[in-house]
């Protein structure tokens, strides 16, 4: 009866002669998987998580899916095989088993198996597939550029708003520093409502805020009491005409001893 050996047994030099029979037993593998991957439709690439330093070749034959392991040093032989893409059909499901019992399918495949007209439906129903992915990846293609399209018109349309926030920001700015209030003879009046100037008014001095200022607030627009803008008389009457400091102006009220009429 033959001695079984263990690793601890073997020497270096024999470790080594047995990974390079491993090797080779593989490299005269995957010379067998090429050949059969140039005679049917098949991708290659690393698409097993579980071995991700061992690239996967895919072939699609009339007897069913088959898969195998290539090692990095073998992947020479498959320059003629397509890269794995998002249309290539992934793996079936099949075990090692029913991998190798497909294969004695092809290999004792009736010549009914192996007939153009079957191979020509095959590649017909892989073509529609392909289509079919193609159709759905352009279909979603579209989608996305058109909530693209709609993100950039979006966009556009914020940018646009803020900037014509901005210029009526900048107008109502201006139209507040035109408005702005002064004091005048004790009382708050609107600038430019009451052409002020110089320390007087070209016209009847207006209370602050005036109704532009209330409108640019949102406040409600009320009429002002009549009267006199100097005395603060609330009677109608004619004004008088006076002079004071050099002067003129005009008092609907009675003139003190300092404004004498002209």
């Amino acid at each position: 009866m033959t001695q079984r050996l263990s690793v601890d047994d073997l020497t270096d030099e024999q470790l080594d002669a047995l990974h390079d029979q491993l090797n080779a037993t593989y490299r005269e593998r995957a010379h067998l998987v090429a050949h059969l991957a140039a005679l049917h439709p098949s991708h290659i690439g690393h698409t097993d998580p579980a071995a991700p330093d061992w690239a996967v070749v895919t072939i699609e034959t009339p007897a069913g899916q088959m898969t195998w392991h290539i090692a990095e040093r073998d992947m020479d032989l498959f320059t003629h095989v397509q890269p794995t893409n998002r249309i290539c059909r992934g793996w079936d499901g099949h075990t090692t088993d029913e991998k190798y019992q497909r294969m004695r399918d092809l290999t004792e495949a009736t010549p009914s198996l192996l007939s153009l007209e079957t191979v020509a439906d095959q590649q017909a129903e892989h073509i529609k597939q392909m289509s079919a992915r193609i159709a759905e990846l352009e279909q979603q293609l579209a989608e996305v550029d058109g909530e693209l399209n709609e993100a950039r018109n979006h966009n556009d349309r914020t940018c646009e708003a803020v900037t014509r926030a901005e210029q009526a920001e900048a107008a109502i700015d201006r139209v507040r520093d035109l408005h702005a209030p002064v004091d005048h003879r004790g009382r708050t009046i609107c600038a430019d409502c009451s052409g002020y100037g110089l320390g007087s008014t070209d016209n009847v001095p207006v209370p602050y805020p005036c109704s532009t200022v209330r409108a640019l607030d949102e406040q409600p627009i009320t009429a002002q009491p009549s009267g006199c803008p100097h005395c603060g008389a609330t009677t109608t009457h004619l004004p008088r005409r006076y002079m004071k400091n050099g002067r003129v102006g005009y008092c609907h009220g009675e003139l003190t001893t300092d404004e004498q009429p002209t």
